[in-house]
């Protein structure tokens, strides 16, 4: 679609690639397009290398596979992270967890663990989780059951967490250094709450 065609934005992600994903109000989405390149005087596609990573473009081929009809417009949330991770929550509540394969470590399992985990408990996942961009051992994970709200995060330093678990525990906080964390950026309602969770490059 026309990128100009007028359509309000429910949902926007970006990567620390210079990519972007976009779902619409409609119900459809679109990302950004990845660079031609030249390979021996042959443009070629840098496809699932550079702007949106392969575990974006692999996620996309099984999702279209998977729901032929709605295909990528079934993405419903997803939020990037290092290394071409990615969380992606889809339109019937599921959702999963991508990192590269073969590369797997100790970061990666204990996320995979606790989505596991969250799923098996019948929880959705929120749309406040978010992975760092340059360190893999930083999340802040949501997970939704009704009214009821759990968070699982790692911030990698003490003072960030000790933050982080005040605000999760509605304590009265320095709202400055909130807005102005050394490693994380939050921006937050007039109620304290944790609107979003994102990271400033």
């Amino acid at each position: 679609p026309n990128i100009l065609t007028p359509r309000s934005v429910a949902y926007a992600s970006f990567t620390p690639t210079d990519g972007w994903f976009i779902r619409f109000s409609n119900g459809t989405v679109q990302w950004a397009q990845e660079d031609m390149i030249e390979t021996a005087g042959q443009p070629q596609n840098t496809f699932g290398s550079h702007k949106m990573g392969s575990c974006f473009h692999g996620m996309i081929q099984l999702v279209r596979q998977q729901n032929p009809q709605r295909q990528e417009h079934c993405i419903d949330f997803l939020t990037f992270g290092y290394g071409s991770a990615l969380l992606v929550r889809y339109e019937n509540g599921n959702f999963n967890f991508f990192h590269a394969q073969g590369a797997e470590d100790d970061c990666d399992a204990e996320i995979d663990r606790i989505i596991e985990e969250k799923k098996a408990e019948q929880w959705s996942l929120g749309g406040k989780s978010r992975l760092c961009w340059w360190d893999k051992r930083q999340y802040f994970l949501e997970f939704v059951e009704g009214a009821q709200y759990r968070y699982h995060y790692n911030m990698g330093d003490e003072e960030t967490v000790n933050l982080v678990t005040s605000i999760v525990k509605g304590e009265d906080v320095d709202w400055q250094a909130v807005q102005f964390s050394r490693q994380m950026h939050w921006v937050c309602n007039q109620d304290r709450k944790i609107v979003n969770f994102g990271s400033v490059c």
